[in-house]
């Protein structure tokens, strides 16, 4: 199933690669050149959001080397059992795995249906903004996974304490980049 045929049928792609491998700056630009490397290698265009889904799962960008999974959901099906096809990046060209999808692959992926549930009206607008503690949660994971910190956590880094607190909880790879965050 690759190119124009079946492109309409459901299917879910696993695309395995590694962080250093993935083209692009910081995280929204590998995301979007991975999503939109794989349309095209599949069926010549660029992801739809209007037919396509997409995750991510260990892609800490900003450490080299890191394995990581792309998950490409495609159409619509009123099943959760769809084909999975499975690939791998080399940073150059995808490979087809022939083979089935390892186990512990296959068990992560039943906590991401192909059916999405319905989601709620959001209720972020009526809540209060998040407690220190977990906006540092926020800038720890974004300085992994190599993303732009929103202005509500650069707040954050006004208060000497939580920069402290802040470079005592990450690796020290990211140090400089709080002391130049911090200095805004």
């Amino acid at each position: 199933m690759t190119s124009d045929e079946n492109s309409n049928a459901p299917q879910r792609i696993v695309l395995q690669t590694r962080t250093h491998q993935v083209p692009g700056g910081d995280y929204q630009e590998r995301c979007r050149n991975m999503k939109n490397l794989l349309c095209q290698h599949l069926w010549n265009r660029d992801f739809d959001y209007e037919h396509d889904r997409w995750q991510e799962y260990g892609a800490a960008f900003a450490y080299e080397g890191r394995r990581c999974y792309f998950l490409l959901d495609h159409g619509q099906s009123r099943s959760n059992d769809v084909p999975v096809l499975w690939y791998k990046w080399t940073g150059a060209l995808f490979t087809f795995m022939e083979h089935p999808l390892p186990a512990q692959i296959r068990a992560k992926l039943m906590g991401y249906p192909f059916i999405r549930p319905k989601r709620e009206p959001s209720q972020a607008k009526k809540s209060s903004p998040p407690d220190v503690a977990t906006r540092r949660q926020m800038i720890r994971y974004k300085l992994r996974s190599n993303m732009k910190i929103a202005p509500v956590e650069l707040e954050l880094l006004g208060n000497p304490d939580q920069v402290a607190l802040l470079k005592a909880e990450v690796d020290p790879k990211f140090w400089d980049r709080i002391d130049h965050l911090a200095q805004r």
